[in-house]
């Protein structure tokens, strides 16, 4: 593997495509506080601003992975470089999930600080709500070859979540908030990856015409 080629892709991706995305996700976190009380909740309620406001946080950091190639030009460009676009994407998608991670520990802390009955539980299951978002949002950008569509999937599986709660299971967002066992969030973990992987395939297969 060469490392500096890779080192080269996750600087000219960080500077030029991720940043304003995470930007957005920092002010999701940020916003948590002004809707939500984050101080003295009970386990179960502070559970309650990680799913409902900071999952979208996942959405704003993995929809757009395909972001860069709606143009056309730039699409072509990558296609001609010698690293393939899938290892690109991948290197876009770990640091997009471990950027996540940094979102949802430091909210997680911030709570911790405020009294609240934060646990490892709340940042793991913080953490899968959004990547199942997020995940989502990627799968349908990465169908339709579009990430506006992907955007608005995420929107209606966040209502749809909404709506029918307790039916999808570990496929609920807000499983915690509803006192579900904790172990659905192992499946959103699992349905994330499979999203993830589904709509990579779906790029890849789409590319290779």
């Amino acid at each position: 593997m060469d490392f500096s080629r890779q080192a080269k892709i996750v600087s000219v991706n960080l500077r030029y495509n991720f940043l304003p995305h995470f930007a957005i996700a920092c002010a999701i976190a940020l916003a948590v506080p002004t809707i939500f009380s984050i101080s003295s909740l009970t386990e179960r309620s502070a559970a309650q601003p990680l799913e409902y406001l900071l999952s979208f946080a996942g959405a704003f950091l993995l929809t757009p992975i395909f972001y860069p190639e709606q143009n056309k030009n730039v699409r072509d460009l990558i296609r001609s470089k010698r690293t393939g676009y899938l290892s690109v994407c991948l290197v876009r998608i770990i640091y997009s999930a471990i950027a996540l991670a940094v979102v949802v520990g430091a909210m997680v802390l911030t709570m911790k600080h405020c009294e609240s009955a934060v646990t490892w539980k709340h940042f793991a299951g913080g953490y899968a709500s959004a990547l199942l978002l997020g995940s989502v949002g990627f799968f349908f950008a990465g169908v339709s070859d579009n990430v506006t569509a992907g955007y608005m999937a995420a929107v209606i599986y966040y209502l749809a979540s909404y709506a029918m709660k307790e039916q999808l299971g570990a496929a609920c967002i807000f499983s915690m908030t509803l006192g579900m066992d904790f172990s659905y969030k192992y499946g959103s973990l699992a349905l994330s990856v499979i999203a993830i992987a589904a709509g990579s395939a779906a790029v890849h297969i789409r590319n290779s015409r």
